[in-house]
């Protein structure tokens, strides 16, 4: 558009000019040229800003930076810390309050069955605070990963939050938590299962099912553990509420995994 514009000036100007000298014709074409270049460089700043201010909007809206999550967080929160502490403690007679496998499971039970699913207002994400999202008793999936990172931390377990991809479109559309399992997946299906007696439960399908991350593989993104697995605590995609890992959505990979724990 401006190479158009640029060359009709330089037929307009030229004959317009063509009583002046030659050193004149060339100072009015040049200053011609100028302006019109000065108003092409602001017109290609100003498009630049704005795509740059569209960009980062677009991004903040799903999802804002990753790392500035763990900002919502709150293992030390007396009301985090305090829950936290009153669930595990209600523990069976043939369940230790203080084995792993119980603290993942009864955290991740009382979540699904105290936590209603909201969604965010239209066009926004917003992040509860863990706090908040006890006191509301609701929140969408980052608010329920959030909830369980920080009350899994406060039992001395270790979480992460992962980033999800859902849909393959290569883009962040969920947030799930991580909490870390010493040892195979087997053995605290091994364990869920002998919850699930003590419990009175039952899995509804007859059959109990965990998704998880090698903790090797994810080594380089955590910097921790060699060993062990990263199971997936998801209070929103299970396909079985109250159990842990029952999440069967494909696809469901893993964009981005940030610690936050010590």
């Amino acid at each position: 558009m401006r190479i158009i514009i640029v060359i009709l000036l330089i037929a307009v100007i030229i004959p317009l000019n063509g009583c002046l000298g030659v050193e004149e014709r060339y100072k009015a074409i040049k200053s011609d040229l100028e302006e019109v270049l000065e108003i092409y460089k602001a017109e290609i700043n100003d498009f630049k800003s704005q795509s740059k201010s569209y960009e980062e909007h677009d991004s903040g809206l799903k999802y804002p930076r990753a790392e500035t999550i763990t900002n919502y967080v709150e293992p030390t929160d007396s009301n985090v810390r305090n829950q936290a502490l009153e669930i595990v403690t209600g523990n069976p007679s043939g369940i230790n309050a203080d084995a792993d496998s119980w603290k993942i499971w009864s955290i991740f039970y009382w979540v699904s069955q105290n936590i209603q699913y909201v969604s965010d207002p239209i066009g926004q994400e917003y992040f509860q605070f863990a706090h908040e999202t006890l006191q509301t008793k609701a929140g969408d999936c980052d608010d329920f990963s959030i909830l369980l990172a920080s009350m899994y931390e406060s039992v001395g377990l270790d979480s992460a939050l992962a980033f999800i991809d859902t849909d393959n479109e290569l883009g962040i559309d969920h947030v799930t938590c991580l909490v870390y399992w010493a040892d195979g997946a087997q053995s605290f299906l091994s364990d869920e299962q002998l919850i699930l007696r003590e419990m009175e439960l039952k899995s509804p399908t007859e059959q109990v099912n965990v998704r998880y991350w090698e903790a090797s593989s994810t080594h380089s993104l955590l910097g921790k553990y060699d060993e062990g697995i990263w199971i997936t605590a998801d209070g929103t995609m299970t396909e079985v509420r109250g159990l842990v890992g029952y999440v069967m959505h494909e696809p469901y990979v893993a964009i981005e995994i940030i610690d936050v724990g010590g």
